[in-house]
């Protein structure tokens, strides 16, 4: 039996290291070649540095940087990968299985890098948004709508799953202890005791908690307005900019364009073109892990002993760079657009949210790794023994994978020019990046990103 123990705790080490959802990988050294090639204004190098595991992680990111490379119709063939993964958890859990819940125990057993990934709320949303604008820059309106209507609906389906999730997992903690005279500290007690170890303040600010939730944002809300005006079903704009004021509350651009719906004076005629510019900003924050040490309690007779285990919780790491932004020009005009969606906040409110979830799933991991300790321990302990108590050190890391190359932040502005050709600049760094748009319709819509120093225009009006 001892010899058992030996091979299969070396082999699992061995084994998970080298299967394809690595535990032991730091998803935030593999994307920092990435981000640096954006910066450095070159996307077919960021493009090709990232991954190809043809994941959903990997679908989010490569048809991200398809689509700062102009590459509509491939950044949408990417998305829509990514869309099935969603949609397969969204099966499973109006199935029953909560969102493929049967992962969660494997994820137990080793670490939540060892399963496919899994987006997080904020991104399940932004993916049919990202494909909305997409089409958008392909002249496909009516496949826009959809993508808008599927966005509506994820934002249902997250809205039920995470009432029901945390109670599952707080049940599979209660119904795991291996011993019942073994207790852990609570998720109020570590978040006590940790402090300085772990910026709790930062999920915990004024900003963060005035966020309704971690998965509505107001640009995809006025996004969904702006579509539905522009195909003249003003009954569905007017929803879209109410939510969208609802979540970015005292915006005046919203609040005007509420008025223009109810008007009725948002109609253009021939010669004008209502042009919605989009101004997206650095890149959402990365992750990593941080471990440290919280108590146990074990009960043995009448006494009462306090030990130590490791757990480790992702922490954000915020975009060094870009942090608001940069004037718009049109025609010499200068144009300050406004915040919209910060996903500083959005990924601070969804860690705030997933936190004690995320500690349950390290208690419920710590119970199996007590026991496998302890099991080894009686068979002998040895090379087995050791290996198993680095192994699980090593194993507890955080799981640092995000959708990285999203945006820090989407600042929007809206004008309504004569129809033809115009000159849109732009101030990144005291240099002036410009680009030539010409206008033929109703309704328009002009992106730009800018990461570092470098501009992205979305040319789908560029003539």
């Amino acid at each position: 039996m001892k010899n058992i123990l030996n091979c299969w705790a070396i082999s699992l080490i061995l084994l998970l290291a080298a299967c394809a959802n690595n535990p032991l990988g730091s998803y935030t050294s593999n994307m920092s070649p990435s981000l640096l090639a954006l910066s450095n204004g070159n996307s077919t190098q960021a493009e090709n540095k990232i991954s190809g595991k043809n994941d959903l992680l990997y679908y989010l990111e490569h048809g991200t940087v398809l689509r700062l490379s102009d590459k509509y119709t491939q950044s949408n063939s990417d998305f829509s990968f990514a869309q099935q993964y969603i949609d397969q958890w969204a099966a499973s859990f109006h199935n029953g299985n909560l969102g493929l819940a049967a992962d969660t125990l494997e994820a137990s057993l080793v670490n939540d890098k060892v399963i496919d990934y899994a987006a997080k709320d904020y991104e399940k949303v932004m993916l049919p948004t990202y494909k909305a604008l997409n089409y958008m820059a392909l002249g496909d309106i009516d496949s826009a709508r959809i993508e808008i209507t599927r966005m509506y609906n994820i934002e249902d389906i997250i809205h039920d799953y995470r009432e029901a999730v945390y109670a599952k997992t707080q049940s599979d903690v209660e119904n795991s202890n291996p011993k019942k005279n073994t207790s852990f500290a609570t998720f109020e007690q570590v978040e006590s005791i940790n402090k300085g170890e772990y910026d709790f303040e930062a999920l915990n600010s004024p900003q963060v908690l005035a966020l309704k939730n971690s998965y509505q944002n107001s640009f995809s809300h006025y996004l969904a307005g702006f579509i539905f005006e522009a195909l003249q079903e003003p009954s569905l704009a007017r929803p879209g900019y109410v939510k969208a004021l609802e979540l970015n509350p005292g915006n005046k651009l919203i609040k005007q364009s509420i008025d223009n719906v109810d008007k009725a004076s948002a109609a253009n005629n021939n010669n004008m073109t209502d042009l919605l510019i989009i101004e997206e900003v650095g890149h959402a924050p990365q992750l990593k892990s941080v471990s440290f040490s919280v108590p146990f309690f074990t009960t043995s007779g009448q006494n009462k002993c306090s030990k130590l285990i490791t757990i480790s919780f992702p922490q954000l790491v915020f975009d060094a760079q870009n942090h608001s932004a940069a004037d718009i020009g049109v025609d010499g005009q200068s144009l300050q657009p406004m915040l919209f969606t910060n996903f500083d906040l959005m990924a601070s409110r969804y860690l705030h949210d997933n936190l004690p979830n995320i500690y349950l799933r390290n208690t419920l991991r710590a119970a199996k790794d007590l026991a496998l300790q302890q099991s080894v321990c009686s068979e002998g302990g040895g090379i087995a023994s050791l290996i198993t108590t680095i192994g699980t050190k090593f194993l507890g890391t955080a799981d640092e994978r995000t959708w990285v190359t999203l945006p820090r932040q989407i600042y929007v502005t809206r004008i309504k020019m004569t129809r033809g050709k115009h000159n849109i600049s732009v101030n990144v760094g005291g240099a002036f990046k410009q680009i030539r748009v010409n206008l033929t319709k109703s309704y328009a819509v002009l992106s730009l990103r800018i990461i570092g120093n470098s501009v992205y225009f979305s040319p789908e009006q560029n003539k």
